[in-house]
């Protein structure tokens, strides 16, 4: 499901069917986790949807033109779906390279647990056949799930997946950088992988950005006990360890004074400062929540 707003928040009737517009990938659930918007205008969803054979998900993305109506141009009839694993295959975050190509990334079942995955797409939706094995690149970082929520690409086209990894206790935050081929960046934590337990419980990233200098900036949550957890930010020199000019050795955590407070997204403003937007728990239920902070990255504003 689609919709556009005019920039007044009023739905925008020019815009696919009455300002919405609804595409059937496959026969049964199709979920949309990303959107982005190309340079020429044109609209990309990407999630994934179940498979019309055996019933597992695949890959999914979907390009519209300006208006709302499907890109026939693009993959079969404005769709491309994927097979990674011939399972459950759940792709959560999209990007654009500069040169047009689309890379879509998540997890991918491999019968026992989920492994990374990303795969990269020419501008047509084709698979590109110089990344990784058929255009598929497929990291088990560990013996348990492995998860990307967020994928950015840097100047130098190298690719990073930030998210998390089950070490068989709890969930650690996790970065992977990639060279353009798909290969592992082995300059970049240990061979090309960062895990970073932050605390003593679970803690996942849902967000990345890199900055023009090149450093790296994780947005998520981590828990300070087993029932609470609050916004975590966290920074990284080009190699993958911790900047230690950062908040506190590196890390900034955030409490709204409440106990279930996590970043779903973090984003520059055009003077450098971030802003964290997620929610936080205030006992009876959740409400939205915000965070700024200032260019010296430590906390500024919270409302």
């Amino acid at each position: 499901a689609l919709i556009r707003y005019s920039t007044t928040g009023i739905v925008d009737s020019s815009f696919g069917n009455n300002g919405k517009v609804l595409t059937a990938i496959a026969d049964t659930t199709s979920f949309a986790n990303k959107i982005i918007i190309q340079n020429d205008g044109k609209i990309v969803i990407a999630g994934y949807s179940a498979s019309n054979i055996g019933g597992y998900h695949d890959f999914a993305m979907i390009r519209y033109h300006n208006n709302g109506s499907i890109d026939s141009s693009f993959g079969i009839n404005g769709i491309v779906t994927t097979d990674i694993n011939s399972s459950y295959d759940n792709a959560q975050t999209l990007a654009i390279q500069t040169d047009g190509k689309l890379l879509l990334a998540g997890g991918a079942s491999n019968g026992v647990d989920y492994d990374l995955a990303v795969v990269r797409y020419n501008t047509d939706g084709s698979l590109d056949l110089s990344f990784g094995v058929g255009g598929k690149q497929i990291t088990p970082v560990g013996n348990h799930n492995d998860s990307p929520n967020s994928i950015a690409v840097q100047n130098d086209g190298k690719i990073l997946l930030a998210g998390g990894t089950y070490n068989g206790t709890d969930y650690d935050y996790l970065i992977v950088r990639y060279n353009s081929n798909g290969n592992l960046d082995t300059t970049f934590g240990n061979n090309g992988i960062v895990i970073h337990p932050i605390g003593n419980s679970n803690e996942i990233s849902s967000s990345i950005l890199v900055q023009n200098d090149g450093k790296i900036i994780l947005g998520g949550y981590t828990f300070t006990d087993t029932a609470i957890c609050h916004f975590a930010l966290s920074r990284y020199n080009n190699t993958g360890n911790l900047d230690s000019t950062f908040g506190d050795n590196g890390i900034i955590i955030s409490n709204f004074g409440y106990d279930n407070e996590v970043i779903y997204s973090i984003a520059f403003q055009n003077d450098g400062k971030i802003i964290a937007g997620g929610s936080s728990g205030n006992v009876n239920n959740n409400d939205f929540a915000v965070a700024r902070y200032k260019s010296s990255y430590t906390l500024g504003i919270a409302n």
